[in-house]
């Protein structure tokens, strides 16, 4: 089993367990770079920034969400599963 599906499961972590540090931070790490890369896309370039939020929510977005800020924070809050990669 996973660290991520450990915590949805009520399990709790050091945040210094190895384990812990190589799946959090690695998912950090990833999600951290998409989203400067979604940051820094021109914001006419509607495929790009489509493309690189899939990749962030794993080919998960909401349908007619229109506030970026409130999908982050929502789709955070019911991601079931843990992203491959």
């Amino acid at each position: 089993m996973s660290v991520f599906e450990d915590l949805r499961n009520g399990k709790t972590y050091d945040i210094r367990d190895a384990q812990y540090i190589k799946e959090a931070h690695g998912e950090m790490k990833r999600c951290r770079r998409l989203c400067w890369e979604i940051n820094n896309t021109d914001p006419d370039d509607r495929e790009k920034i489509i493309t690189l939020e899939k990749e962030l929510f794993c080919g998960t977005l909401f349908a007619r969400c229109y506030d970026r800020r409130k999908c982050y924070y929502w789709h955070r809050l019911s991601c079931n599963k843990r992203c491959p990669g």
